[in-house]
Order: C-alpha cells, then structure tokens, then sequence
C-alpha cells in the first residue's frame, strides 16, 4: 500500500463512468463488462442493506456497514446519499469492540471525509485511541475493548488494525512511531523461509498462504513508507529484501483462488492492495488486474481474458455475502485508479529510488482531490501491455543497454501515442550521455533541444510557475512531445519526500503530467487500451482504400495515428481499411484510392504540378482530406490561401451539422467536441470546411487537428477534435467513399447420390 491510497479528504475514485471520459458522449474505448460489474456490485450491496446498516457477521457488528459503506463511497456513491447518510450516523452510535469492525468502521469515516470535511475526525479518533489501546506490544487479536488483550493474536487481525492506524495517520490523527517500528518487526519476523507468511505465524517453515503474504507485503510497505524507507542511492539496489522474498513467493505462487471460495474477494482486495503499493503490473507472468476484473466481470471477459471465472455476480433475491461483495467492489474500484507513470524494469540500475513515484503520485493525489497511480513495466512485455500510462519512465545512472528489440518497443510506444521521461540519477554522466545515444537510434529525424525560459513546461499557464533553473530538453514532432528529458536527479527529491525543500521538483512532475496528457480527467483506467487489438473481429461487410500523401514540409508527425484509424474502422465499422502511404502526391494518380489524407504542421507549399495532380484527382472524383497537424495556424492559414487559388470559383464553406456525412445512417455525430482550446470555436458544432464539386464534397479542410486525434490521445499541445469525435469524422469520411463487399456466389448442390462401385 501506498501514501496515495487511502488519503483522508481526497479518498474517492473517479466517478464510475466511461473510461477517461470526456464530456460530449465519449465511448471509446472502455471496458464495459467492467463498468456493468461495478454497477451490479453497487446495486447488490445497496438491497443488501436492512434500514439503516447491512446485518452483522460472525460477531462483527458494525464491520459489515462500515466495510459496505467504504466500498460505495470508493465507487463514487456520495455520503449525502439517504442510505448511505443513515448508515454513516447508525455507525457513530454504536459501540464496537473487534479488530476488523473498527477497523472498518474508520475506513468508512475517512471516506467521507472526502465531501464532509471534519465531520467524522472526532469518531476517527475514538476508534483509532480504542484500537491502539488493545495492543499488547503491537500485538492485537479479535477482541478490541480498549484494554491490552492477552489471547492470541493473528496476522489477518494485525494488517486490519494498521489499515485503521494509518489511514487515520493520513488523516492527521497521531499514531506514536513506536507503533510502526514495533508493527515492522512483526511482520519481518513471522515471515517464512520461503518468503511467505501464514495466519498465526508459527515457526519459520511450512507452507504459506496468498493472503497472508499478501498482508504482510503490503503492511511491510506501509511501515516502511511511515518509517523513510531507504533506497536514496546509486548502487542499483532495489526494495528490502524481506520485501523482494514476499515479492517473489507471490511472483511463483499467485492465484485469485483460494482453496476457500468464500474468502475470495479478501483475497483480491490483498492482491489489489499489493499491486498498488509495490507499483508492479505483473506478479510472475499475471497481470493482477486484468485476472481479477476479468474474475468479477462475468464470464464472456473471463473467456476473453484465459481466465477461470469463479465468483458469480451477486444475483437479484438470494442473500448477499456482504463482505466477500465489498472487496470485490473495492478490488474493481481501487484497482482501476488512472495511471500516470509507468517505470521501466530494465537490464541496469532502473530501481535506484524504488519508492520515489509511489511518493510522487501520491503528493499529486493531494493536490489533485482525485487518486492517480503508477506501475512497473518489464522490458520483456510487449507494448501492448505499457500503454495503461501515457508517460514511460526511464531512470538510472549507468548509460543502458537496450537491446534492438527493446529499441523497437521504445519507439512503438511512443509512436502508438505515449512520451518517454529520461531523468539522470546521482549526476550519472553516462546515463544522460547513454539516453542522448538512445534518443538519436530512435528518432533520428528529431534533435533534443534544450528548453528555453519561456517553454510552457516552466510555465503557471500549465499548472504551476516552476524555476526555469531546472534543466529540460524535448524531443517534439512539432505536435506533441515524444521525449523530454532531464539530468536533474528529480527521482532523489520524491523519494525523499522534500515537498517543502524541492517542491519544484514535485511541481514540475505535475505540469509534466497535465504539458503531455492534460490531466486525469481524461486519462484511461488501469487496464483500458487506447491502442486496438490487431485481431479484432473477422466480420467486415466493406472495404475503402486511403492514400496518404506527401509535401515538402512535415507531413508524416504520426505514422500510426492512421494505422490505427485502420484497425477501428474494422472492429467497430465493420470495414477493411487499406492505408497506404505517404507518397509523393505526383503519385496519386496510379493509385486505386478515392479517398486521400494530407497533412502537416509549417507553412503549406505545394507546386504547380501538384496542385494540378490534386485537382484532377477531385475532379476525377476523388475526395481529399486536408487537416493542420495537431491543428497548427500556420498549417492552417497557408493551407486556406492554396485553397482558394486551387478552387477559386468554389470557395470553401462551413459543413452544417446537419450534413448527410455526419447524420449518415447507423453512424451519426450526435455531438462535436473539442480539446481545452474550446473557447476559441465559433459554435458547438463542427468547424470543417468543404470545396463542392458538382455537388459533392470534393475537398474537406480541417483548420482544428483530426488526424493526431486518430491516435486516441490526449495532449495539452493539440488544438483540435477530441479522439472520440476526430474517430467519428473520419470512420464517416471513409464510409461515404467505401464500397460493400460481393457477396460471394453460393455454389450449387450436387444431390446427386455417389455411385456404387
């Protein structure tokens, strides 16, 4: 577990709805098998509920309520909500004398704390003192009456009451350091030779148990976080090694299966809590979350995802298993927290600061009100699997050794939409010297520049006005940046928490996040890809041809955005899209395409002959598609002058929402909506512009960005068409040019019967 986690005034997730969801009837792409489970959870638990709380269980009174009470309010439920108020106020008159429902009970308080600020920090505290109070040297069994207890004590009991103790440590409420010394020697000495733990922690040897080791990892974090872990140093070294032998027994022994089916949902809220705090995507060759949403979400994603299906969803009429109903909610809700960074596991010292963006993400939690996350990717996965963050973090102070074919997941990744952050630890010359040599393998068609005082990453403009002394250089295609890189050893300042000493180095972090995705408002769940499956569906009923063309200026700033253009039209429009390209446009005539995309950023100059190739593939009856790169002014200005002197007896005209190519049948644009430059648009709706050729649309010209948009991303650089609506405009634009596939002829039926020989 994390700082991020669980903080008191800030602990609610991000609305249930549409994965990076904008505003304007976004749906691509999210997982809706796991939105339909959240809300099956949510509807489950709120009949469940009996008047004003959920029904005690095995003698835990209130633990029940407040554990159902904290799922909702994660899955956004608000505490003002009826139910969920009487259920908060039935909590505060009871008396509660167990481990795991005071627990729970101050996890609900501090969840509502989020809208209700100060409301409950008196109860928090009652609970907390009580908790405290019925330990005997750290030690705490069932039984929580305020009085050191003397029976037996169990690790399940013990990561429960540190649940309550730090979140309320987060919430401002004093928890003697004692507690967290005394609760680390705990946990280090019942783990087993194996690296695992078990319930009681007998002896050293035996067999251990998920969720115990579970427990004990994530505890171990939270002590360690509470205590100033380690780690500021340039010798590669990676967390302690009690942690890296939970780590691994997890890694060999993972499961979302205990042998005890009703213990499965407990089971998965460790295993979340797990992945959180230690940041890794893959225990063994698992990805934690996918196994277990695909576990909640029914049977059609578990097929799709290889996985086991073994808890049902809660079904209308028969009695819930309130807590098991809980951690399943919580596991879906937490789990899926938008991620800001990846970090790189490579063959070198990658893991110098290993808490260092558990800290940062969690310092952005507070300043944001809304929990971001961040996650270790493994060289060895494949870019498929990276693309949960938009920025790739690569740090070290040994220049790295990537192999070719880690060199072609770096630059597919940046290319499918993502940026690279290079930061230089313990002024490692050969790290920013290895990274500069990296960059020029890349991209060698960019150069690293260094930024200026005046470049927006420094600037309030962004989010904060941070000192321009810090030293940053990009790598930009002249839309958005594909590297930015920096030899300030900003890992050391977050993992060593100097957010008052260095906060410009948190802060720069922040505009960092906002300069290359624009926020978490619009960032994916944990677990959603912007990047489509190149399998897709095998049904296409359709087929079009798009050429791509070239000019003399930077026409090319994206070459997969149309790639990717490609695979959705299949997958959603039912049409095989044959992208070729770019060529010269003096080609263009010896192509079978009627449909061709030309873009770019700069001034627009085409010759002569191009412009005469251009008109007679339009007249011909071609369609030509023009937009401005990320939408560049310059671009678009120049383009609209060689507009008017190509066509100059059919001037280009504002293209109504009413068109016939955007209320095409079965594939109407309800709606157009904009990046952050909205303010800028003359109306709600679309501001493309056509040149009419015999009554046709000949040429469509887009001086806002469209095909940067085909990316899927979301960058504070673009001016332009938000993805979803940049999709929806070109799937129409192919379709009004796209041909139905022949139906291929049935061959008719010999009936006639075989001879016999």
């Amino acid at each position: 577990m994390r700082k991020m986690h669980l903080k008191c005034g800030w602990i609610a997730v991000l609305a249930v709805g549409l994965a990076g969801g904008v505003a304007g009837g976004q749906t691509l792409p999210y997982d809706p098998d796991v939105e339909a489970a959240i809300e099956r959870y949510k509807q489950a638990l709120r009949n469940a509920q009996v008047d004003d709380h959920w029904p005690a269980q095995d003698k835990q009174e209130t633990g029940p309520t407040g554990l159902a009470v904290y799922a909702l309010l994660e899955a956004g439920v608000k505490p003002q909500e009826p139910n969920l108020a009487a259920a908060l106020k039935w909590l505060t008159r009871q008396k509660e004398e167990y481990t795991y429902s005071l627990a729970c009970r101050i996890l609900a308080y501090a969840a509502a704390e989020q809208t209700q600020r100060g409301e409950y920090r008196k109860y928090i505290t009652q609970d907390v003192k009580q908790l405290y109070l019925s330990m005997n040297n750290g030690l705490i069994r069932y039984a929580a009456p305020g009085l050191p207890g003397k029976g037996e004590w169990d690790n399940s009991n013990m990561q429960y009451a540190l649940l309550g103790l730090w979140i309320a440590s987060e919430c401002g409420i004093e928890v003697p350091q004692k507690y967290w010394q005394v609760t680390e020697r705990h946990w280090r000495s019942t783990q087993r030779d194996d690296g695992g733990w078990t319930y009681t922690g007998e002896g050293k040897k035996g067999h251990s148990t998920g969720t115990m080791t579970a427990a004990g990892i994530a505890s171990l974090f939270v002590c360690g976080d509470r205590l100033g872990a380690g780690g500021v140093n340039c010798t590669g070294a990676n967390l302690p090694k009690p942690l890296q032998d939970g780590l691994a027994w997890l890694d060999e022994n993972f499961t979302t299966h205990p042998k005890d089916a009703k213990f499965r949902g407990y089971c998965l809220y460790g295993i979340e809590r797990v992945g959180l705090a230690s940041g890794y995507k893959f225990f063994g060759q698992h990805d934690w979350y996918d196994e277990g949403a695909s576990l909640l979400a029914g049977a059609g994603r578990a097929a799709r995802a290889g996985v086991k299906s073994g808890i049902k969803p809660p079904a209308a009429g028969k009695k819930l298993d309130v807590p098991n109903a809980a951690f399943s909610l919580l596991f879906l809700c937490r789990g899926r927290h938008p991620v800001v960074f990846n970090k790189l596991q490579y063959s070198g010292d990658w893991n110098n600061r290993p808490r260092a963006l558990a800290y940062l993400t969690g310092w952005m939690s507070r300043m944001l009100e809304r929990t971001v996350a961040w996650q270790i990717i493994d060289a060895a996965h494949p870019v498929s699997q990276w693309h949960d963050a938009p920025i790739l973090v690569i740090s070290g102070a040994k220049a790295p050794t990537f192999t070719d074919a880690e060199l072609d997941k770096l630059r597919t990744y940046v290319q499918q939409g993502g940026t690279i952050l290079s930061i230089r630890e313990c002024s490692g010359e050969g790290f920013g010297t290895g990274m500069r040599d990296v960059y020029r393998r890349l991209f060698p068609d960019y150069e690293l520049k260094t930024c200026g005082r005046d470049h927006p990453l420094y600037a309030k403009s962004v989010y904060f006005d941070v000192p321009a002394t810090i030293p940053l250089a990009v790598i930009s295609n002249g839309v958005r940046p594909l590297v930015i890189h920096t030899d300030a050893d900003l890992m050391l300042s977050w993992q060593s928490l100097r957010t008052t000493s260095q906060k410009e180095h948190f802060e720069l972090a922040m505009n960092i996040m906002r300069y290359v995705a624009t926020g978490p408002h619009l960032m994916r769940h944990r677990g959603v890809s912007h990047w489509p499956d190149p399998a897709g569906p095998a049904a296409s009923v359709r087929t079009a041809q798009l050429v791509r063309l070239q000019h003399s200026g930077s026409f090319d700033p994206e070459p997969l955005a149309f790639r990717r253009l490609s695979l959705l039209m299949r997958s959603l429009a039912g049409t095989d899209l044959d992208v070729t390209g770019p060529i010269p446009i003096a080609d263009l005539p010896s192509g079978r395409a009627k449909l061709a995309s030309l873009t770019g950023t700069g001034k627009l100059d085409l010759s002569a002959a191009e412009r005469a190739t251009l008109v007679a593939f339009v007249k011909g009856g071609g369609t030509l598609v023009i937009d401005a790169a990320g939408g560049d002014k310059t671009f678009a200005a120049s383009t609209a002058g060689v507009l008017g002197e190509m066509f100059p007896q059919a001037p280009a005209e504002l293209v109504p929402a009413t068109d016939p190519l955007f209320q095409r049948p079965g594939f109407t644009i309800d709606s157009f909506t904009y990046r952050h430059h909205g303010d800028s648009r003359a109306g709600p709706g679309p501001q493309l512009q056509a040149v009419r050729l015999d009554g046709r649309t000949a040429v469509l010209f887009s001086p806002d960005d469209l095909s940067i948009g085909l990316l899927g991303t979301h960058s504070l650089t673009i001016d332009g068409y938000t993805p979803q609506t940049a999709w929806e405009i070109m799937r129409n634009v192919v379709l009004s040019t796209a041909a139905d596939k022949p139906v291929p002829e049935s061959k008719p039926k010999d009936n006639r019967k075989a001879r016999r020989r």
